[in-house]
C-alpha cells in the first residue's frame, strides 16, 4: 500500500482502497492472516482502525472517515484537523521554497524563505494541538520526516541570504540523520522472539 512513499505524519491511503483491496483478497480466499506494519500508530489511527475491523469481517462503509471522527473525537474532529493542517501547511511551504528559488534577488528569495518558515512554524504548532491525553508529546520524537531540521535549515538559508554566519549547531546536511540508528539505540538489545 505505502510503496517506498510512506507518510510519517497523516493518514494516506484512502479507507475506500483498503476496503477494495481487503475485498479482491477475501474474495479470492485470502483470509488465513493478515500482516500490517504501522510504524507509528498516532498518526494513521483511522486507517489502522478500518483494517483492523475489515480484517475481522466488516463491511464497508461509505462514510467511513465522518463516522470514525465523530466516534473518536466527537464533534471537534482533531485528528482530521491536524491533518488538514499538515498538507496546508506543508505545501505552503514547498511552494514558498520554490518561489524562493525563482527570484533573482537575495532580499527576494530572503522573503519567500521568511514566508516559508512561517509555513513550517505553522505544522509544527498543528502537531502540538494533537499532543493532548495519551499522545502528550508525541511528535516531539519525530525522526522521520524531522520537521525541526527543515526549519533549522530553512532559519540558517535565510540568515545565509541576509548576511550573517551560519549558527555552529545547525547541522547542515543534504539528508538529515538515519532514524533508525536512533531507534535500534533506543531498543538497546531488546528484541522479538518468532
Amino acid at each position: 500500500m505505502y510503496n517506498r512513499r510512506a507518510n510519517q505524519l497523516t493518514e494516506m491511503v484512502p479507507v475506500g482502497r483498503l476496503q477494495r483491496e481487503l475485498g479482491r483478497a477475501r474474495g479470492a480466499g485470502a483470509t488465513e492472516y493478515l500482516l500490517d506494519n504501522t510504524s507509528d500508530i498516532r498518526p494513521v489511527l483511522m486507517t489502522t482502525r478500518a483494517w483492523m475491523e475489515l480484517a475481522w469481517g466488516g463491511k464497508a462503509e461509505p462514510n467511513y472517515l465522518l463516522k470514525w471522527s465523530r466516534e473518536e473525537f466527537g464533534d471537534s474532529r482533531a485528528h482530521v484537523l491536524t491533518q488538514l493542517d499538515v498538507h496546508l501547511h506543508s505545501n505552503r511551504m514547498l511552494l514558498d521554497l520554490a518561489e524562493a528559488a525563482r527570484h533573482g534577488s537575495a532580499s527576494g528569495k530572503s522573503e519567500q524563505v521568511a514566508a516559508a518558515i512561517v509555513e513550517i512554524e505553522r505544522v509544527l504548532n498543528a502537531l502540538r494541538a494533537a499532543e493532548y491525553g495519551k499522545w502528550a508529546g508525541f511528535y516531539q520524537g519525530d525522526l522521520f520526516v524531522d520537521v525541526r531540521h527543515s526549519l533549522a535549515m530553512a532559519q540558517a538559508y535565510r540568515d545565509k541570504l541576509e548576511g550573517k554566519p551560519l549558527p555552529p549547531e545547525v547541522p547542515i546536511s543534504v539528508r538529515p540523520a538515519d532514524p533508525y540508528v536512533t531507534l535500534k539505540a533506543y531498543q538497546g538489545n531488546a528484541r522479538v522472539q518468532f
